[in-house]
């Protein structure tokens, strides 16, 4: 069902985009464990999964979990007893977690193959647990917090020698990983041995497991200019810890020869956590000849396959090339070796966040913005190939029809005044981020079409001259010389719509913001009394019972402090100024101001130009007080982007008794600000 929202257009309209696709995703951020089965009372395995076949593989770190009411927290020397618990046949130590639970880690030996790429800890014997023939194991990992980073933490309550109710001498000690050598393809039994009422899960041990759902998926047939490609990689096998959402990172390259990029298309373990920041560690490139695993570990683009760059890369999430260097990672090599010099995009770099189990998406923590998105100028039809264990995949760009419709039904058939009519556009091209709820804004520039609905004919941006920014300081130029942006140059209007884009060449630091020749005297007076040349004092003609006004929208500029219309001749003298705006109460930019009476308008005014100065604050669009180091710069700083923006003059009202059609005044343009009807 849609989710209909209703807004007013003036008392207005109600406005929702449907649009294509129905895709489900896992969603990032969830615990693993949460995904988990369990199919005893009190023995919990982390690898059981009906969907896997309870299968696990050399990269994986299990936790088996305890829970049981007869082994609850004690305190001094009432404690309860370590519970036995065995991997096939050879005994798992457990501690006794702060939550009466006991817990217990393990893995198999090929974890030694790893090396440095994957920090399973240092072999050790825990200190105050008795020697290895107790462990059982092959060999024990102390400082295993890089792969269980979110274990739960132990029982302290019996003393500096006793923590975990197993004589650990210190919490510095938890968690620690048992490996033991399985036999390839071999059931591997977890069993409680819970009195004469044993509970077990078998698991399978297999080096290989390409058999158990592997796999990449995309989310669309095919995308839309700027659209979001969010990929699905599903593999248990790449699920190492646990406890907590793991994160891969491929460098990938089509060619990386050219490029001479040594640590190109490898694949690196949680260079980035799960919100995107960068890990303070340095880790290796995986080893790919991994028994079993080799193709797994694989993901290799091509971006051009038809010749035209079908696939971009973000920065992985919120882990910027500045933010990264802070702590000196792996990670900050990597995007500043892959960046091509762009701190923002282009990283050549794909990280994949884990939500259920052993299922990753491309995706920042909220599931929202991909890490690879289709370029807004690629070509439709063309094709970017990804391959992941062996099987392509293809990103293709293709374009949707859109439709628009009102639905007069709900308005019995008439549309009064007052009355507020839904609106609903269906558009797939519009949804670019399968995973957001996307709403068409006027001042977002992402939104190159707005649907727009036009009455009368009212005065708007296309009637202007161009846009006058006023620089107070440029670099690289005379910060005295305004800066006039004509239509077509970095100041564009769009057909019908008539928003107004501007699209600096470089970072200008503006105060004001001049809409030139938007008007002359003659044609403003002219338009404000609906053309009508009655003599003001002629009291025995028709007056026009009309209502004027300013409809404006530059949220993308910055605050807004101050507006007035400014009549200048024609040596650019002002001769005349008309307050529009008062300081306080319109800072948001947006707003529909009654115009002062029109016979304030004279006709020595007749012949001017009038512009329309926007005064902006400080703050510019980025937010930031741009007096903050340098008291004698006012003005925001203007980026190297577009800023959408409207102007409008609007009339309503009628002459006479406004019986005749020709009587009745309504000249306007409504841009409908459109909310999605769900993420997909």
């Amino acid at each position: 069902m849609k989710n209909e929202i209703h807004r007013k257009l003036t008392s207005i309209i109600l406005a929702t985009i449907m649009v294509a696709g129905g895709v489900t995703f896992a969603i990032p951020g969830a615990v693993p464990e949460a995904a988990a089965q369990s199919s005893n009372a009190n023995l919990y395995v982390s690898a059981e999964n009906a969907d896997t076949n309870n299968a696990i593989s050399g990269l994986n770190v299990i936790e088996v979990v305890v829970r049981d009411p007869d082994r609850t927290v004690r305190s001094g020397d009432d404690l309860a007893a370590e519970p036995r618990v065995t991997v096939d046949g050879d005994l798992l130590r457990m501690a006794q977690g702060n939550d009466g639970s006991w817990y217990g880690y393990f893995a198999e030996v090929n974890i030694d193959d790893v090396g440095d790429a994957i920090d399973y800890g240092t072999v050790c014997t825990p200190a105050g647990l008795e020697g290895p023939n107790d462990l059982e194991s092959v060999s024990v990992r102390c400082d295993a917090d890089n792969v269980i980073r979110t274990p739960k933490a132990i029982n302290t309550a019996a003393g500096n020698n006793n923590f975990g109710s197993i004589q650990l001498t210190n919490d510095a000690q938890w968690p620690f990983i048992q490996v033991y050598d399985f036999d390839d393809e071999s059931d591997i039994v977890v069993e409680y041995e819970k009195g004469g009422d044993a509970q077990s899960v078998t698991l399978y041990y297999d080096s290989d497991p390409t058999d158990y759902g592997v796999g990449l998926e995309l989310g669309r047939d095919r995308y839309p200019l700027g659209g979001g490609v969010i990929m699905t990689m599903t593999d248990f096998a790449m699920d190492v810890d646990p406890t907590d959402s793991d994160t891969w990172t491929f460098v990938t390259r089509d060619d990386p020869g050219t490029e001479n990029i040594d640590e190109s298309d490898d694949a690196y373990y949680y260079l980035f956590d799960d919100d995107g920041a960068c890990q303070d560690r340095n880790p290796g490139p995986i080893n790919r000849d991994l028994e079993g695993i080799e193709d797994n570990l694989y993901l290799t683009i091509d971006p051009s396959r038809d010749g035209s760059t079908v696939l971009g890369f973000r920065v992985p999430h919120e882990g910027s090339q500045e933010a990264c260097n802070i702590n000196n990672s792996r990670a900050a090599a990597l995007i500043a070796t892959n960046m091509d010099n762009d701190a923002e995009n282009d990283a050549n770099m794909v990280t994949f966040i884990e939500g259920d189990s052993g299922v990753f998406m491309n995706t920042d923590s909220d599931a929202d913005v991909p890490n690879t998105f289709v370029p807004p100028d690629a070509a439709r039809g063309n094709t970017a190939v990804i391959n992941h264990n062996d099987d392509d995949v293809s990103v293709v760009v293709g374009h949707a029809f859109g439709s628009i419709a009102l639905d007069d039904d709900a308005v019995g058939g008439v549309w009064n005044s007052g009355e507020e009519m839904p609106v609903t556009l269906t558009d797939a091209d519009v949804n670019r981020m399968g995973m957001n709820d996307e709403d068409i804004t006027v001042s977002d520039p992402a939104f190159t079409i707005i649907p727009s609905v036009r009455i009368g004919s009212p005065i708007t941006l296309a009637d202007a001259d161009g846009v006058i920014l006023d620089r107070v300081n440029t670099a690289g130029r005379d910060a005295t010389t305004p800066l006039l942006a004509t239509n077509g140059d970095f100041f564009t209007v769009d057909a019908f719509s008539d928003v107004g884009r501007l699209t600096p060449d470089e970072n200008l630091r503006v105060r004001n913001v001049t809409i030139q020749g938007l008007s002359t005297g003659a044609d403003l007076r002219a338009f404000l009394n609906d053309d009508a040349a009655q003599d003001a004092t002629d009291l025995l003609s028709p007056r026009p019972a009309t209502f004027q006004y300013l409809n404006f929208d530059v949220r993308s500029l910055g605050e807004l402090t101050d507006a007035m219309l400014v009549f200048r001749n024609n040596d650019n003298e002002v001769v005349s100024t008309m307050d529009l705006i008062t300081t306080n109460g319109y800072s948001e930019g947006q707003d529909l101001v009654p115009v002062p009476d029109a016979v304030m308008i004279g006709d020595d005014l007749d012949d001017t130009m009038v512009n329309l100065q926007l005064v902006i604050a400080n703050d510019g669009p980025d937010g930031d007080d741009n007096n903050a180091d340098d008291n004698t710069v006012a003005g925001n700083a203007m980026q190297d982007m577009t800023y959408p923006f409207v102007v409008d003059f609007f009339s309503f009202g009628q002459m006479g008794d406004g019986v005749a059609a020709g009587e009745r005044i309504n000249n306007a343009i409504y841009r409908l600000e459109l909310e999605e009807s769900g993420d997909n």
